[in-house]
């Protein structure tokens, strides 16, 4: 697996997701623990920087190369589920790095029915799905605002140059196009990350949430599933080919 160097992933660290006030850390004790959290993954010390990693994110510091780091070690250690959940946290804030887009492939490669629920099953679907990856949150939010920005512009353009009413309206509804584009994205996005989860361990589903119950199928380390109802200790999962089952919920942990 592709380790960053240091120097970008400590540039990356500054760009915090956590507000200042939350944060128990300061940039420069986040930073410290950082750089030596890189140093003990280099030297093969992966619980070393598991432990550096965990106590940057109770420190209330979040971001992406953080997550990505985190994922690197627990994949070293052979963990799986948690490589995967954190490459997964590491694409919300970092959707396209090419070293996380590389080590997420190999992740895949490595698990049976890794995507979660209606991953590929149509030419319009994955296009829109790779579209709403390809933007982090914030970056949607933003571009929106701009959108209604130059929406805003453009009408007051018109009005002051007097263009024709066919003009404006052209240039108004190709914005709005994309405005609803975006829009669309946006809510897609938020949707599809809101009940994913990853497996943290092999695990069997049952039809029914009790441990009694008959057993439905296999869920393997690292398979990202879609829950669709918490009942008690119990949540009700959809795997990536459609199948249905209960497991127990702490076999899982939301992305």
């Amino acid at each position: 697996m592709k380790f960053r160097k240091m120097i970008l992933l400590t540039l990356g660290l500054t760009i915090l997701a956590a507000g200042a006030g939350r944060c128990q850390l300061t940039t420069d004790e986040a930073l410290s623990k950082f750089v030596a959290a890189g140093m003990a993954y280099k030297d093969g010390r992966y619980d070393a920087a598991i432990s550096l990693y965990t106590e940057i994110l109770q420190g209330g510091r979040v971001s992406g190369p953080l997550y990505y780091n985190f994922g690197n070690s627990y994949f070293k250690k052979g963990q799986l589920g948690k490589a995967a959940l954190n490459y997964e946290r590491a694409k919300k804030f970092i959707p396209r790095d090419s070293d996380l887009k590389f080590n997420w492939q190999y992740i895949q490669s490595q698990i049976k029915f890794y995507g979660a629920e209606g991953e590929g099953r149509g030419i319009a679907q994955k296009t829109f799905k790779r579209f709403t990856q390809f933007y982090t949150l914030d970056e949607m939010v933003m571009i929106l605002l701009g959108l209604v920005l130059a929406m805003g512009v453009i009408s007051l353009l018109a009005m002051y140059f007097g263009w024709s009413a066919q003009r404006t309206r052209r240039i108004l509804a190709s914005l709005f196009l994309v405005f609803a584009v975006f829009t669309a994205g946006l809510l897609g996005k938020i949707t599809f990350e809101r009940d994913i989860a990853v497996i943290m361990d092999d695990a069997e589903s049952y039809f029914e949430p009790r441990a009694d119950s008959t057993a439905h199928y296999k869920l393997s380390e690292g398979m990202i599933v879609k829950v669709l109802k918490t009942e008690g200790a119990w949540s009700k999962v959809q795997r990536s080919d459609g199948k249905i089952g209960w497991i127990d919920s702490q076999g899982l942990e939301k992305i």
